[in-house]
């Protein structure tokens, strides 16, 4: 893995509202399978692991994100805002998986606190210093 991301299959369930309640049916038909890429603080899924492709969709995750285990086993929720109705939830082939990604995801959400108080170094030019 390279440190500031993640990559790999996860299957995405077709819910907003029902991924609150743990008793939520979900419907396997609806489910797909998609190549999720955490790059930095964005969260991107494909169709094909090879990304040519434009991402399905994706979110931006930041310091009011929560990451959620959810009843289901292996399963996660990811809330980008409070009170989104974009939130993802997904399942990862195991635990162990599915731990990494909640790990991975949550520490994207709080590098970007760490991220903004820092000068951003890509707007100082030169003349900036003087």
């Amino acid at each position: 893995h390279h440190s500031s991301g993640m990559e790999g299959w996860l299957v995405k369930a077709p819910t907003s509202q029902g991924a609150r309640r743990t008793t939520a049916v979900f419907s396997a038909k609806k489910s797909r399978r998609r190549f999720f890429v955490l790059e930095k603080n964005l969260l991107r899924y494909f169709e094909s692991s090879e990304q040519t492709e434009e991402p399905k969709g994706g979110l931006e995750l930041g310091p009011q994100s929560r990451i959620e285990p959810c009843a289901r086993e292996n399963c996660f929720l990811v809330i980008p805002f409070p009170d989104s109705k974009k939130e993802l939830y997904l399942t990862a082939a195991d635990s162990k998986t599915a731990m990494d990604w909640i790990c991975a995801l949550r520490r994207a959400c709080s590098a970007v606190m760490h991220k903004e108080s820092a000068p951003r170094r890509d707007r100082l030019s030169k003349d900036a210093q003087l």
